[in-house]
Formats: C-alpha cells, structure tokens, sequence
C-alpha cells in the first residue's frame, strides 16, 4: 500500500472552483465569444438580457444586475462551434463582477447539457474574490471538455445570484474555445509522397480470386491489390525506436524480397528488414482460395539493446471503413484521428478492395491514424506493458525506475503472428466483448488489506459488526453479492497493532490468518461467497523465505488463490522485498520470490504504475467513476492486462489507477449515482479499484457508527452497491473478481477467429476446457450461429450475441443483413 491521494473535504455536491485555474496544456488557435452590453446582444446566445441596466459599468453605460427578484444573470447558451465539434475543448470564461456587499454568495455557472441530461456543473466562487463593496474584480476559469460532449452538447454558462440578499452585477463577459492539444502516441516516421490510385505495378508475386501480391517502385516495395484491381496496401515497412549504449535511435527500413515459394496453388513469401540493430524476417502465407493473407514475423537482435517500440507499418490505399475499438465498439462514420486500439482491429475499404485485421492477441497492440490511413502494427510497445521497480536502496524513499521497455540481447528473438483479410465481404463484423454472457462493463474490487479489524471486516462484507454469518447479512459485499478480490495478511509476526491507525480506537493487532481466528474463521465464511482471497504479500514487512513458502502453499490449498497484491513497496530494507515492484523477480536476490509464485500457481499481479505514475490524472471528467474518461478519445494507450515481454516471463499484469477514498457519505452519491453508472456501463468501461473498506480508520468511508456506536457499513456505500447489484442483474455491469475477469480474457485469446471465403466468421475454441457465454457485438441487425438464433439484445446501435462453445470445437457465425 502506498498513499496516493489525502483525503478532501467537500463543502457541497458539485465541485466550487477557485476563481483561477491554471494549466499546463498549450492552447492553439481560439475562438472568442465577447459580450460587453453596449451594442445591439445577440438574442440567440447570450441569456439574461432581463437584467441589462444603466449604471456603474466596468466598460462603457451598461451591466447586467442580479437579486432577489433577477438572480440570474448575464450568460451564454449555444452549441460548441463548429471548429471545435468533436474535439477535447478548453472554454475558459471571464468577466468582472462587482456587488453591494463584500463576500456575496455568488457563482459563475459552467454546465453542458446533451439529449437533456446535465454532465457538467462547475462553478466559479465569487465569494472570496468580491472582497470590497462596489468595486469590480475579475473572474476567470478553465474547463477541459471531452469530445463526446463538444460533438453535440450546449453549453450553458451564467452568473447566479445564489443568496440574493445582495446585488450582484456582471459586464464584459468572455467565452473563449481553444482545442486541447492530445498527446499523439504514434511512432514517429515518414510516410512516401504518393498517390494511392497509380496503380502502376511492375512484378507480379501471387494472385488468387481475393487479392494479388506485386513489388512496385524503386526502390521495390510491396504493394496488395484486391480482387477489383486496385491497390489496398500501398507499403509495409518496419520502424524501431530503441536506446543503444545511452542513444535514442528511431529507424525506418523497408522489407526486402528474399525468396518465393509456390506449391498447391497457394505460396510462402520470404522478407528481410535488415539494421545495424536488429533483423525482421517476415513470412507472408497465400492460400489458393481464401482471403487470409497469415503473417508471421521474426525479430533477432544483434546488439543489447532497449526496445521502446518495434512495429510494423501498414499503408492503406483505401480509407477507414470502420474501427474496432478496444473497448469493443465500433466507429463506422465519425473517426478519432488517432486510436490505440489494443489487440482489436480496423477495415479499409470495401468489397472487392476491402482489407480486414481483427482480433490479434498474438502482437502487442494496433494503432490507427485515420487522416492518413495507416496501422502500425506494434510487435513490442512500452506502453503496452508498463511497468516500474523500487530498487533496494536505504538511503532514498520514494525512488522508481521505469522497466516499461524490454531489454533485449545479441541472439534474443521474438515471434508475432496476425492475419490480414483482402477482398471479401463480411458485413459488420462481429467484435469479441469483454465480458460473457453480454454484459457490457467491468467493475471490480480489491481490497488491500492494510490495517483491519474483525470489526469492521464484518461491517464491511456483512453490513454490521454484530453479524457474523453471511445468511444474516443487512448491508455490505455480501447483503448485494458484489464479488471483491480481497488481499490479507498471512501472518503478524512483528504484532503490528491498530492502535496508531486508529487514533488509540482499536487497539489490537491487525488482522492476519495465523494470529486472528475469528479473522480466519471470516474469510472461510466469505471465501464461498464469490470473494477471491489472495496475499497482500505474507505481512506488513520484508519477509522470509521460509514465511512466503508456508503463505503460498497455504492460500493455494485453502483458497486456490491466483492473484496477489503487492503491499509496502519502496526502497529500504522492510519495505516488502518480495514484492513484483521490488526483488521478486531478480533472480539474484535474496528475496527472490518468482520461483515460488510459479510453483504455487501465483500468476495474475496488480501493478501500481499508472497510480505512482498519475499516468491518467489530467484525463479525468467531472465526477466520473472512470479514472481516464472514455468521451476523451482512444489515443491512450490503457491495457486491462499485459505480459512483460522480457522482465516477467508469463506473469499476467493488472493495473489499478487511482486510490478509493470517499470523504463522507454523500460522495459515494457524487461518484457513483444512477447517472454516472449509467454513463459507465454506456462507455462498456473495465475499471479495477484499488480500496481499503475495512480499515480500521473510519476516514476511508466504507463504515461508520450507528446511533448505538456500533459500527455499520456507510449509508452511502450500501446505496452504491445496491446500485450496482441492479445493473448486475440487468446484465450490464459484470461485477468480478480479478481471477474471473483475466481467466475469460485468456481464454478469449486462445479462441481463433477465421473470416472464411463467403464472409462467414469461423470460431474455433483452443482452449482446454468449455467457453460459456462467449459474447460478440455487431451492428447487423440479424445474425445466425450454427443456423440457429443465439441469446441476444440490442444496445444502442450493437446487436449483443452470446453462445458456448465446447473445448476443441467449431462455430460458425452467419452474417444475414
């Protein structure tokens, strides 16, 4: 556990900001809206032109003047503008305001409201700024506004008389929209200055009723024809961005043709991108009769080096069709310039010059830039698998190195393989969900479990400290069967007590299963109850080999326990050197802990890196529950999983963002309202928090006192599960454990997706064992699995589909409009 954020106080339900806001983002080219009351006001977006008067201006004869009667004052109320629809927006309003009184209970109102629901209510507090009677001062804020809501939101924006006992006065007022700069994650390269309809082919490599294959230009490059004659891909190149002895290096280098094989009608096309660096074999397989074109790539290194990216780059001839997102949906006609888009997809083009990647778990991710229709196919991308590491060191605190990148050396090789589909018809594809059964977004919690009591565990999962069987449950995890990862201690060998945590409230050791039977007895109660219980980490401190043998085998035999949770990591002694962010994983270290994790079944690791690095802290909206908002756009890279391709073997990643602390009862009403549950389920968002519901420290916000004095889950967090368990029922919100949420994404990269000759989808179960509820979307409107109807509705614009499908078997899904 680290502290990540201190608790806030909020003085009301929406956020009151200060009279200034500053940012770092660079603003560009701006558009001002200006409104001063002199001349003739435009009726059709400034409001509360009631209140235009004579008098003591700021500027010129004329302001606009709010009380008791008028409390709402001079405004503006319009759609974004057209430059800016569709864009992440700063709108930053100013003006001066004056009143009758010092420190008058008066806001500057924000709002944007879309299909008449408000999802933005800010105000700027004049209180403290108006601190002289009769003199004007100015005001001023900035809002970061998500694309989502500039495309077709109204912005509404005014001066509120809020106490009216006073006279409140406003001129000058000031709207300004400027786009906000995104940060571009696309590798950095230079695309040929060519036209994609000179279809001047020179040598002709392989050709089937789907596609051909030619070398054009010179130098000669690779170029795909569909079935219709024109071109589909216009290059394939590969680009690499690595640091060697110390030195940044990006190079861009093309693929070269080595040799040719034929036979059955289909062949086998041998390629070499050659550097100082590294060399890139690529194998295109043809089959006489199908679409598939199967590419397999081969990277051997020829120095020690550090990978940031290795890729390879598609130029399309055809424009975007369509775009698989990672969240699993699909844009068909209003496109983001950029997307990462995970292990997804994208279309060009259509029918007989159509070209198709979809569902590649074996690279690290796709991203898209639409203006210039071009995937960059990433074989091993950093930030596709972050990750950081405390080093032992006791003369610092606090300090991380980035293991993000992989390190490779001389010999080392890596092998991608991915299909591309050229010249068929599929219709709107079919898009694997994230979850089964057709739910559409992800909540999971995990608990860690710093600084417990009996108590308030029971509180927590069984609504009192009374209960002490799940049966009787009246509030809490177990009252709403919400599954919960839940981390605890193995041991407390060092006695560690409650007492200072508490402020002298609890007195006893922490909770751990060697030294706390009714702690013990509690998680066998709720271990059957859908509660995954895993290790966070043996105990408070560094401990001992021989300790975190007996904890694993222990967890595995009572719990069968997968996951573990890090706790305590830093950089001195006691700081929980078994840790994966610490010396678990150096195999010299005496606080080797990998071997022991593999022998014990440990595979799935929760990693701190976007919550000690703050990666998504300038990409949260509002009150939002999703910690990077979605209505932002898709050019951030954010894995729900990952591998390291060099530090970790086969260790599955999970990450949590931000820290779970709700101040007081009406904030869990603030974040997690029907709205904005609503909103995240809209959104098909995959959120992992990171809580401490049972600590014994009452500020967390998970429990509180009844008027007995005994300790009660908080009103609010009843309400939220409560909430949450409605939308589990609808089958909307998949409420999971870790285990169960990354057990159905592994399972879902073992299942082979085909796109066949007629467009039919072939679906082929590798697993060893049964997929239930395998779940799909697509904006068909009627689909056919095996010839017969699967379970099904409709979302939005997606038709939701879901079936089994047996270990080692087939299905074949059937696209009919």
């Amino acid at each position: 556990m680290k502290y990540l954020f201190p608790s806030k106080r909020f003085l009301r339900k929406f956020f009151i900001l200060g009279f200034s806001l500053m940012f770092l983002t660079q603003f560009v080219v701006s558009q001002t809206y200006f409104c001063d009351l002199e001349d003739s006001v435009r009726s059709d977006i400034w409001i509360g032109q009631q209140t235009i008067d004579s008098g003591w201006a700021y500027s010129g004869s004329f302001i606009s003047i709010t009380d008791s009667v008028n409390p709402y004052g001079l405004g503006v109320e319009m759609p974004f503008p057209e430059e800016k629809k569709g864009t992440n927006t700063w709108v930053t309003v100013s003006g001066w305001v004056k009143s009758s009184a010092s420190f008058p209970h008066a806001l500057f109102v924000v709002t944007v409201r879309e299909s008449g629901k408000e999802y933005f209510w800010q105000g700027i507090q004049l209180d403290t700024l108006i601190t002289t009677a009769e003199k004007w001062y100015k005001f001023n804020g900035t809002f970061k506004l998500p694309a989502s809501l500039t495309r077709t939101g109204k912005l509404k924006s005014y001066l509120w008389n809020a106490g009216g006992k006073d006279t409140v006065a406003i001129d000058d007022l000031e709207i300004d929209f400027a786009k906000v700069v995104n940060p571009s994650f696309l590798p950095d390269m230079e695309l040929r200055d060519e036209r994609a309809d000179e279809n001047n082919f020179s040598e002709l490599l392989y050709i089937n009723q789907f596609y051909s294959l030619w070398l054009e230009g010179n130098p000669q490059r690779l170029v795909v024809a569909g079935k219709d004659g024109k071109k589909v891909v216009k290059a394939l190149f590969s680009v690499t961005d690595l640091t060697v002895n110390g030195n940044r290096i990006i190079e861009q280098t093309p693929f070269v043709l080595k040799s040719t094989i034929t036979k059955n009608g289909g062949a086998e096309l041998f390629f070499i991108a050659r550097n100082e660096y590294s060399v890139k074999h690529m194998t295109l397989k043809c089959f006489t009769d199908q679409p598939e074109i199967s590419v397999e790539i081969t990277e051997k290194y020829r120095k020690e080096i550090v990978c940031h990216r290795s890729a390879l780059v598609l130029e399309s001839a055809q424009q975007v069709t369509e775009v698989f997102r990672a969240s699993r949906k699909s844009d068909t006609a209003v496109f983001q310039d950029e997307y990462w888009l995970a292990q997804q997809g994208v279309a060009f083009g259509e029918d007989g010059h159509s070209l198709l990647i979809y569902h590649t778990p074996q690279v690290s991710s796709l991203q898209l830039n639409t203006k210039n229709n071009w995937l960059a196919i990433n074989l091993d991308y950093e930030k596709d698998h972050p990750f950081l590491h405390f080093p032992l060191d006791n003369d610092t605190t606090d300090y991380k190195q980035n293991w993000s990148a992989s390190t490779y050396r001389k010999g080392n090789k890596r092998v991608n393989l991915l299909s591309i589909y050229v010249g068929v018809a599929t219709g709107s594809l079919p898009r694997f969900m994230k979850n089964p059964a057709g739910f559409l977004a992800t909540y999971i919690w995990t608990e860690h479990a710093d600084f417990t009591e009996i108590r308030t565990n029971r509180a927590s999962y069984y609504g009192s400290e009374k209960i002490n069987n799940p049966k009787d449950a009246t509030g809490g995890f177990i009252k709403y069967n919400i599954p919960v990862t839940k981390s605890v201690f193995y041991d407390n060998p060092d006695k560690i007590t409650n007492t200072e945590i508490s402020n002298g409230v609890f007195t006893g050791q922490e909770s751990a299963i060697r030294t706390d039977k009714d702690f013990h007895d509690f998680l066998e109660q709720i271990s059957s109850r859908d509660i995954e219980i895993c290790l966070h980490t043996p105990e408070q401190f560094t401990t001992t080999p021989t300790r975190l043998k007996k904890a694993l085998k222990f967890f595995r035999g009572h719990y069968g326990s997968v996951s573990w949770i890090d706790h305590g990591y830093n950089n001195h002694l006691e700081n929980n050197r078994e840790d994966l962010m610490c010396d678990g994983l150096l195999k010299r270290s005496p606080y080797y802990a990998a071997r022991l994790w593999k022998k014990y079944g440990v595979k799935y690791f929760w990693n701190a890196y976007y919550e000690d690095y703050f990666t998504f802290a300038d990409w949260k909206f509002d009150s939002s529950i999703e910690p990077y908002y979605a209505g932002y756009g898709d050019f951030m890279p954010k894995p729900d999983y990952w591998r390291h391709p060099t530090r970790s073997d086969n260790i599955i990643h999970w990450p949590t963002s931000t820290v779970l602390y709700i101040s007081n009862d009406e904030m869990w009403d603030y974040f997690f309202n029907e709205q904005n549950l609503n909103d995240f389920v809209a959104d098909w968002s995959v959120e992992m928090n990171h809580c401490y519901p049972a600590w014994v420290n009452p500020q967390k916000g998970f429990w509180t006192y009844d008027t007995d004095s005994v300790i009660v889950a908080q009103p609010g967090f009843n309400r939220t599960l409560e909430r949450m368990a409605s939308l589990c029922e609808r089958k909307e919100l998949n409420i999971t454990t870790v285990k169960e949420f990354i057990d159905y994404q592994l399972k879902l990269e073992n299942i082979e997706y085909d796109v066949l000759s007629d467009g039919r989808i072939r679906i082929t179960n590798h697993n060893r064992e049964d997929v239930n509820g395998l779940s799909f979307a697509t904006k068909a409107k009627t689909i056919l699995v095996d010839q017969q109807k699967p379970e099904q509705k409709i979302y939005g614009s997606d038709l939701i589909f879901w079936f089994d499908i047996k270990a080692g078997a087939s299905r074949i899904i059937k696209i009919v409009d």
